[in-house]
């Protein structure tokens, strides 16, 4: 499922966020301790699983399948004793998600230079593109997530004192889209397929903004994948993220002069920035940036997604812990201790 805009995102998100609710009989919560962190690891490696066996079966993150899996592997097979306890848990995960508060773990300084982005770039650049991936047509969790940011508002709103008065919804139609999707590389490639078609004698430039290194790459298999002999009239220029987890990880990694060094040269070839306002510099990326389709992905480069994976954490543990110790009569100590011997 890919939204024509950002208020039908909107619209789908608050709907599963309504149905996931109406569907609850528990109160919601209880005062559990803090998440360990095998559980921790163990919730973001099943997430990565999935998601990656969504991607092979041409979907995505269904975070449906994520209770239930969760369910069988730390608490037990799925019966007709538990089965509306754990439909109480389903519920609990996807209501509990939408509810976070996004507009803390967005980096206040990106949403403030997009904007500036724009006013410094926007007779070079063609469009600037946000773009996400993650459970979008199953929950509508994703779309909930970029919603409860604010980002969207916010970005207009800074807009509306950055462009003359009358341009803010023009230039939105026509200069921004919303991709946010099951997958966003599937998205990305029919956007670089409608644009080739429209322009079938230029080629396509489009630089990429995101914290995965890995995504470049997956980027340009999706292109040759769907595009064929086409794909070479598509250039992908990368732009690194290293102030998000990835970054972070990556820099705590390099101990070695050796490991550092090819950090640094890998910085260089990625043309990473350490700052978002790093965009900016019209020395280092006004050609980069000229004619260019710029694709700025969500999670890890707007939103923060160290203190995300936290809030992320504390609601699936939160959700789990109430309804496993009703379906189990165990202790939240003696459920942690079994979940963790349970996990391969």
């Amino acid at each position: 499922m890919q939204f024509k805009n950002f208020f039908e995102a909107a619209g789908h998100a608050k709907a599963n966020r309504q149905k996931a609710e109406s569907n609850l009989t528990l109160d919601r919560g209880g005062q559990f301790g803090p998440v360990d962190p095998a559980l921790v690891k163990y919730f973001f490696d099943l997430q990565a699983k999935i998601e990656k066996e969504g991607e092979q079966s041409g979907g995505g993150m269904d975070y449906h399948i994520f209770a239930r899996r969760m369910w069988e592997e730390l608490v037990g097979e799925i019966d007709q004793q538990n089965e509306k306890l754990f439909h109480q848990f389903e519920n609990a995960l996807i209501f509990g998600l939408h509810s976070i508060d996004m507009k803390p773990l967005v980096y206040e300084h990106v949403t403030e230079q997009l904007a500036a982005l724009i006013k410094q770039y926007k007779e070079s650049i063609k469009h600037l593109a946000l773009w996400s991936t993650g459970d979008v047509t199953v929950t509508g969790y994703q779309a909930g997530k970029i919603n409860s940011s604010g980002i969207i508002k916010r970005f207009s709103k800074t807009l509306q004192a950055e462009l003359p008065e009358g341009q803010v919804g023009e230039f939105m139609k026509e200069k921004t889209s919303y991709m946010v999707a099951d997958n966003k590389f599937k998205a990305f490639t029919e956007y670089a397929t409608e644009a080739l078609r429209k322009n079938p004698d230029e080629n396509l430039k489009i630089v990429i903004v995101e914290d995965s290194k890995k995504n470049f790459d997956k980027a340009r298999e999706y292109l040759e994948k769907d595009l064929g002999e086409k794909a070479t009239k598509v250039q992908i220029i990368p732009v690194w993220v290293t102030y998000s987890r990835e970054g972070k990880l990556d820099e705590a990694k390099a101990i070695s002069p050796d490991e550092k060094q090819k950090l640094e040269e890998l910085k260089i070839s990625l043309n990473s920035i350490n700052d978002f306002g790093e965009l900016l510099n019209t020395e280092r990326f006004g050609d980069i940036l000229k004619d260019a389709h710029l694709f700025v992905d969500f999670d890890g480069v707007i939103g923060s997604n160290i203190p995300m994976r936290e809030e992320q954490a504390k609601v699936t543990y939160g959700a789990l812990m109430q309804t496993a110790i009703l379906s189990t009569g165990s202790t939240e100590q003696e459920l942690v201790e079994k979940m963790k011997s349970r996990i391969k």
